[in-house]
């Protein structure tokens, strides 16, 4: 089963201070940052991080199927291309 991915840059409080951290579901945070800018980076760094999905297993419709590009697509996954 593949690790779901879905970064975003969040609001966190570091004492009595509002910071933003980028978070991802599958586990990964990174450091406090002082904008929301700068935790937008951390989470464009961790997308590129990823590897991308195998060709066979690439999504041949993403936003039908509300797969991003470094996602295996469980609909598409294995089909054979049409002529």
């Amino acid at each position: 089963m593949n690790t779901r991915h879905r970064p975003a840059a969040r609001a966190v409080t570091v004492g009595a201070l509002i910071r933003y951290q980028a978070r991802c579901t599958c586990g990964a945070a990174g450091p406090a940052r002082r904008t929301r800018g700068e935790a937008r980076r951390d989470v464009t760094e961790h997308i590129n991080s990823l590897p991308p999905a195998p060709a066979e297993a690439r999504c041949r419709d993403p936003q039908t199927h509300n797969t991003k590009p470094w996602e295996t697509c469980p609909l598409c996954a294995g089909q054979l291309a049409l002529w």
